[in-house]
């Protein structure tokens, strides 16, 4: 079965009457038809993201406002975006290539609770992502290749971030 998960970026309503590029991006995970595979690999997301949110609130050495998964989001305070989302993020910027890849949260495997409240390891995971992204101009795909595109739409630019992580 096929699990897709998407986000936009851009003004899909036409309310700001800007001509910037549209994009929806997103990945789509195979779980190759194997018995709760999916299930299994939608808790590792949320022991990745709990593992990012952890190791954020260590490094800011507060606990308090750095909760999952209210720490990924702006709540529209530029304090707490400056001091708890803009961490986070940056974690998740350094480190999500090798999860899509590899399943693993800086070279570890991600951990749950059972049911006797011990920490396992995750079984490796056996499905795999394929990353995609769908550009939309006004000006059509003249606009998305020309030198002053955003570096998202360059396919060059494109390629190498998503084969060798950067």
């Amino acid at each position: 079965m096929f699990t897709y998960a998407l986000d936009e970026y851009g003004d899909f309503e036409g309310l700001k009457n800007t001509n910037k590029p549209i994009y929806i991006g997103g990945v789509i995970y195979d779980d190759h038809s194997i018995r709760r595979e999916e299930v299994i690999e939608r808790k590792r997301i949320k022991a990745y993201y709990k593992s990012v949110i952890s190791e954020a609130a260590s490094i800011a050495n507060c606990t308090s406002n750095f909760s999952y998964p209210e720490a990924l989001h702006s709540n529209g305070d530029a304090d707490r975006d400056r001091n708890v989302v803009r961490p986070v993020k940056e974690i998740v910027k350094s480190t999500l290539a090798e999860f899509i890849r590899r399943g693993t949260y800086k070279g570890n495997k991600l951990q749950y609770e059972d049911r006797n409240g011990t920490l396992r390891d995750f079984q490796d995971r056996n499905g795999e992502y394929y990353i995609f992204i769908i550009l939309k101009s006004d000006q059509g795909m003249t606009r998305l290749l020309s030198q002053n595109a955003n570096i998202l739409a360059k396919d060059d630019y494109a390629r190498f971030v998503f084969s060798h992580g950067g």
